[in-house]
């Protein structure tokens, strides 16, 4: 007797586990998780209470940071595990996140928005938000694989070039790289283009050209104290309108706040109005009330050293050029991208017209050098190429 009754409970589970698998293989073809939550999700509801999934705030830029982190191809899994540490990310169950988790996170197909079970012939796009887009989930994925090696970060920031790729050919738009040649007695560093091979120029013959367009850039002392004064003066006188906006603003909200009192002592005290009357009173001064503080906030002034910043900008338009010299690699390249947002082209005898920051463009002049690109307009009258 017990040996039937335990055939026929095995026999029981699995009919249950088979329809239980059979439902699941259902709900997944329909784009649905019916798997442990991952993280950088939690379970959320639809409108017609079926379960689903949403992005979890606390730990779902996290987990974004680091596909973005694989998919540069500068950082191998045991920096971006470091990282998402020293920012305190946990596992599901509150325990350390391991090297093992970050690999199977940075694999899983369901955070680009698919879900993906090969033994059921599952692939499908999710019922729920990707974390990432599909272009940085795959990056990551050939990063951390080995199937496109890791490039080291000095290929690609190398401080000995920090002009490569910001400076592109101007025969074929090439960004140009940087190298180091071997001649017979040294080594010589040359920026090159790697496309029509007709721009190849010694590294200190490209650099000493930069330096002197910045200098060539760089306005009269006179133009940017003009322009200084000028922007302050503006500043100043948008505070002064700021300034009495927020004092109608504030005998606005004191005439509110008297009214209000007014109308709870009638209720209150006096017995002038019934509760209906009392109640409508108050709900329009009180509504009157939030909109006039929310009045009052927009005409907050922030606490700004507007003087300090103008001084700040005229030392680095003045000194751009001995700035960037004395400047470490980050710093250099992010003063590149302030100066010439779309970066420069190069001929392989000069530089060709650069775009410049809006700042630059609201000087009069330069420092009196010839120019030997277009000229710029802004305020002033196109000057003679």
């Amino acid at each position: 007797m017990d040996g039937i009754l335990a055939a026929f409970n095995e026999f029981d589970n699995n009919v249950r586990r088979e329809r239980c698998t059979t439902g699941m293989q259902a709900a997944a073809k329909r784009g649905r998780w019916v798997f442990p939550t991952p993280l950088g999700y939690r379970v959320a509801l639809k409108p017609d209470g079926e379960k689903t999934l949403e992005l979890q705030p606390e730990t779902a830029p996290f987990i974004r940071q680091a596909f973005e982190m694989a998919a540069t191809g500068l950082h191998g899994v045991g920096e971006i595990l470091r990282e998402l540490r020293r920012r305190g990310l946990a596992g599901r169950r509150g325990g350390p996140i391991t090297s093992t988790m970050l690999h199977k996170i940075l694999r899983n197909p369901v955070y680009k928005g698919r879900v993906v079970v090969k033994s059921w012939g599952v692939d499908i796009a999710a019922d729920f938000p990707a974390l990432v887009d599909e272009e940085c989930f795959d990056r990551a994925v050939r990063a951390i694989t080995g199937v496109k090696p890791l490039l080291a970060a000095y290929q690609r920031n190398n401080p000995d070039f920090p002009l490569r790729r910001f400076v592109r050919c101007s025969h074929c738009d090439r960004p140009l790289t940087g190298a180091w040649s071997k001649g017979k007695r040294a080594r010589y560093a040359y920026y090159n283009c790697p496309g029509c091979h007709r721009v190849s120029v010694p590294q200190q013959q490209l650099e000493a050209r930069f330096v002197e367009l910045l200098d060539h850039l760089r306005p009269r002392s006179e133009i940017v104290r003009l322009l200084s004064a000028a922007v302050l003066d503006r500043w100043n006188e948008e505070q002064k309108e700021v300034t009495a906006r927020r004092a109608a603003i504030e005998q606005r909200l004191e005439t509110l706040r008297q009214r209000k009192e007014r109308v709870v002592s009638a209720y209150l005290y006096e017995g002038a109005i019934d509760k209906e009357t009392y109640q409508a009173h108050l709900a329009r001064v009180e509504e009157e009330l939030t909109l006039a503080r929310i009045d009052r906030y927009d005409t907050e002034i922030d606490e700004f050293d507007i003087e300090g910043t103008l001084a700040f900008a005229e030392h680095l338009v003045n000194e751009s050029s001995r700035l960037w010299i004395e400047a470490g690699l980050a710093q250099r390249q992010r003063l590149q991208k302030l100066f010439f947002p779309s970066g420069l082209s190069y001929d392989g005898e000069e530089f060709r017209t650069p775009v410049t920051c809006p700042f630059f463009n609201n000087f009069e002049g330069t420092s009196g050098q010839t120019r030997r690109m277009v000229a710029r307009t802004g305020f002033e009258p196109v000057l003679p190429t």
